[in-house]
């Protein structure tokens, strides 16, 4: 029996005029962020995916691994949280700890 065949489909679009901004899933090129629901199971949520971002923030800075995974995970966290509020402004995550990052902004 031979395997099933898979293939990925790509769309181009040309938009005129648009200014991409992140949270409009399919403008912003690999940065999304989606919000869900699932309704029977009274499930909200959002989910996110940074790329060109994420990689233009770690790529000014020559991080160990571990830090610039820790950046990440920051980054993620702030988009998320920054998107749910309901008001204009601007959302700054900073940490403290013990660690060997003792601060994250």
């Amino acid at each position: 029996m031979a395997a099933p065949r898979s293939f990925v489909m790509l769309e181009t679009r040309q938009l005129a005029e648009h200014q991409p901004k992140l949270g409009e899933f399919g403008y912003a090129g690999d940065d999304h962020v989606v919000p869900f629901e699932v309704g029977p199971l009274d499930v909200r949520g959002r989910t996110v995916q940074l790329g060109p971002m994420l990689d233009a923030i770690l790529g000014r800075h020559d991080y160990p691994e571990p830090v610039a995974r820790l950046l990440a995970e920051a980054c993620v966290l702030t988009v998320l949280l920054g998107t749910s509020l309901k008001f204009e402004g601007k959302f700054i995550l900073q940490t403290r700890t013990d660690g060997p990052v003792d601060m994250l902004v």
